[in-house]
Order: C-alpha cells, then sequence, then structure tokens
C-alpha cells in the first residue's frame, strides 16, 4: 500500500463532487482526535488545518463510511497489516510539512 508522510491518502469526493482527503494512520490512545476509527486505523480528515479547521458534514460522513467499509474487509479478509504507517503523533514529529494537507 502506498504511503505518503506515514499515512496512506484516500481521495474521495463529496455528493456535489467537491474533491477531499482522507489519510488513514494507525490509532493512538493519547493524541489528536480522529473523525472515525476501523480497527487500529484512526481516519484524519486531509483539510490543511491542525485539528482547527471545521469541515463540512459530507467530509466527516464520507470518512465514517470509509470506517465503516474498512471494518467489513477487515473483518471478511483480515486487517492488513502496512509497514511504515505512523500515528498522527509521530507524523507531526517525523513530518510536519505534510500533516493534514490534502496531497494533489
Amino acid at each position: 500500500m502506498p504511503l505518503t508522510a506515514g499515512a496512506v491518502p484516500v481521495l474521495m469526493r463529496t455528493p456535489k463532487g467537491q474533491r477531499f482527503q482522507v489519510d488513514l494512520m494507525r490509532a493512538e490512545a493519547e493524541g489528536p482526535r480522529a473523525v472515525a476509527h476501523a480497527g487500529d486505523l484512526a481516519l484524519y480528515l486531509a483539510n490543511g488545518g491542525g485539528g482547527d479547521r471545521p469541515s463540512t458534514a459530507e467530509e466527516e460522513q464520507g470518512a465514517r463510511v470509509l470506517a465503516e467499509r474498512l471494518t467489513q474487509l477487515a473483518a471478511e479478509r483480515g486487517a492488513p497489516a502496512i509497514a511504515g504507517l505512523l500515528t498522527l503523533s509521530e507524523r507531526l514529529a517525523g513530518h510536519s510539512q505534510a500533516v493534514l494537507k490534502p496531497w494533489s
């Protein structure tokens, strides 16, 4: 699975066609709150903010639907091991230029 700065970027679209990005990262007990979780994965919206920028309801719902689907797939096929996946705290420490900024 391709990683970008320790995360798997997933490009999505709202029903109105607006693009947004969800970054899949390793979940952590303490640290920034994720929009959704799927097993050991934490899903964060990459909207250029540091957790203080508002996201739309459509983006948050999209991340939650993705989390539900990832949970279903893990139950059916097993959760994949993703080598190099970081927590958001680890990403902040090692890749601050990439944190929560959408990739094009």
